[in-house]
């Protein structure tokens, strides 16, 4: 069934925007944030704006996967992570064939944590999450996270697990990750990571 297209606010300048749109037609300002480095310029004031115009819409009855999955993304990089995990998950009710929200969702299973202290029961379902969105799309940046999860969960822990953590990391290369990409990972993730422990560039 298709989404129902709703008009409400754009965050930017108040003008009214629909839900159908990506851009506010009279700002030009993206409103429906669709991917990482979307929030890369966004300070917690614009975060906050574009929460209250998706949980609008949302109200209005455009339960649509595109502003759940909008939705989700800003709360994660509030530091809400219940909350986005939620709306991935709404958004992956009717949107399977998406690979962002199953990315997002795996960002938001760890919690704000070094995988190294979430329980085995969180880094299975990231895990599940990132298998889902690499089966759907080859993206460096999820094998990179990948990656992480295995040299800070089971690597750090003695753990004998394949793939290995240099395996999806070699592929987060071949795979074209770039250091924004990890920079903007991290900085969802809430984790400050340490470059002896793995790689935090692809510099040369």
């Amino acid at each position: 069934m298709a989404a129902r297209v709703v008009d409400v606010r754009c965050p930017g300048c108040g003008s009214a925007w629909s839900t159908n749109q990506q851009f506010c037609q009279y700002c030009g300002r993206q409103v429906l944030i669709s991917s990482m480095s979307d929030l890369i310029s966004l300070e917690a004031r614009d975060l906050k704006k574009h929460v209250r115009t998706y949980e609008d819409a949302l109200d209005e009855g455009a339960d649509d996967p595109s502003v759940h999955a909008a939705l989700g993304m800003c709360l994660l990089k509030l530091g809400l992570r219940d909350k986005a995990l939620s709306h991935f998950e709404d958004a992956l009710l009717d949107d399977i064939e998406n690979s962002e929200p199953y990315f997002y969702a795996a960002v938001a299973s760890l919690g704000g944590k070094k995988p190294f202290l979430v329980p085995l029961a969180g880094i299975r379902r990231a895990e599940e999450y990132l298998t889902a969105a690499l089966r759907l799309e080859e993206r460096g940046i999820y094998a990179y996270l990948y990656g992480y999860i295995r040299f800070d969960y089971y690597e750090r822990k003695s753990l004998n697990v394949e793939p290995s953590y240099q395996h999806y990391l070699q592929q987060a290369v071949l795979r074209g990750v770039t250091d924004l990409d990890i920079q903007t990972l991290f900085e969802l993730l809430e984790i400050v990571p340490s470059s002896a422990s793995i790689p935090t560039s692809v510099s040369a």
